[in-house]
């Protein structure tokens, strides 16, 4: 740990305490313990293990800290959460996902939560503009309109079937 790292731990811990309980420590320590593997494909295997051994509330505030380290640009802490991501990435199994995200709101761990947060479904929108778009059959050409229209969209189909047209063009005049 860097001089720097140091002060800025020991100020921290002046204003939070200096109790054995403070999230401050313990999310250091899970910090610490995660840089201490120095590759990231060991890392992940051994966060799967701490997290079977560690109390959910305990486990929260020291994500919580270490992604809260993370999101003021420190370096360290930025590495450290990367595995943590991966793991939540990995479908950790539902109860144990359900009681984090639980824990986060609970306790108020902001960073914990937006990590934990369930993803949103598809919005009605997006499903009632596919519902619209025309289905083009390749018996006839498109019109210059159908062509443009179907280039502003980003969607992969479109682009697919603009290249697919392109490529019947250009084997129409070879």
């Amino acid at each position: 740990m860097s001089a720097d790292d140091q002060n800025h731990l020991d100020q921290l811990t002046k204003q939070k305490g200096n109790s054995p309980g403070n999230s401050l420590e313990t999310g250091q320590n899970l910090l610490r313990s995660l840089l201490a593997i120095k590759e990231l494909g060991l890392r992940i295997p051994w966060f799967a293990d701490y997290v079977t051994r560690t109390p959910t509330g305990v486990l929260a505030r020291q994500i919580n800290e270490v992604a809260l380290e993370a999101q003021s640009t420190n370096d360290r802490a930025r590495e450290a959460i990367v595995p943590v991501a991966l793991f939540l990435s990995q479908e950790p199994p539902v109860c144990w996902l359900s009681s984090l995200r639980e824990e986060a709101k609970t306790q108020s761990l902001l960073s914990l939560e937006r990590m934990v947060r369930q993803p949103v479904e598809d919005s009605p929108l997006e499903a009632e503009l596919e519902h619209r778009i025309p289905q083009y059959s390749s018996d006839r050409e498109l019109s210059v309109g159908e062509r443009k229209s179907l280039a502003r969209r980003p969607s992969r189909q479109a682009i697919e079937k603009l290249n697919s047209i392109s490529q019947s063009k250009i084997q129409a005049f070879a």
